[in-house]
C-alpha cells in the first residue's frame, strides 16, 4: 500500500528525496511573514493576517463605494500591505468608472492613496502594479 506524506512533508522516494507542495493557506502566511518582515526593516507596522482579510473584504463587498474604501484607507491605510493598497486603488476606479466623484482629484483621501503607493512601489507584484495602474486611470 503506498502512503502519502502530509502536505509539505519528506517522503524517501527509492534514490529521490520527493517533496510535496505547502498548502495555499501555508504559502500565504509565508508570504505574509515575509511582506511583514519588509516593512518592519521599513519601520511600518502592518496589520495581521486576519485584519488584512477583514479590509479586503470590505474594500471588495458589493456595498463598497468611494467613500467607503477612501475612509477605511484614511482610518488604517498605513498599515495596508502593498496588494491591499493596491486593490483600494483599483477597486476606486473601478467604482468611478463613471466619473461620478468628480472632485477625486483633489480628495485628499486620494491624495493620500496615490502617495503610500508611490512609497510602495518597490514592494509591489506585477499584478499589484497592473491594478494599482488600471485603478489611477479609471479614477
Amino acid at each position: 500500500m503506498l502512503r502519502t506524506p502530509p502536505r509539505g512533508k519528506k517522503m524517501q522516494c527509492g534514490l529521490l528525496d520527493c517533496r510535496y507542495d505547502e498548502s495555499p493557506k501555508r504559502k500565504r502566511q509565508k508570504l505574509y511573514e515575509e511582506r511583514n518582515n519588509l516593512h518592519r526593516d521599513n519601520s511600518m507596522e502592518v496589520a495581521s493576517l486576519h485584519q488584512q482579510i477583514a479590509w479586503g473584504k470590505k474594500i471588495t463587498a458589493s456595498n463598497a463605494n468611494v467613500d467607503v474604501i477612501l475612509d477605511l484607507f484614511d482610518t488604517h491605510g498605513h498599515r495596508f500591505d502593498p496588494r491591499h493598497i493596491a486593490m483600494s486603488v483599483h477597486r476606486v476606479g473601478l467604482h468611478n468608472s463613471k466619473k461620478r466623484f468628480k472632485n477625486l482629484e483633489t480628495d485628499k483621501r486620494m491624495i493620500r492613496l496615490v502617495q503610500a503607493c508611490e512609497k510602495n512601489l518597490s514592494e509591489f507584484d506585477n499584478i499589484n502594479i497592473v491594478t494599482m495602474l488600471w485603478g489611477i486611470s479609471c479614477a
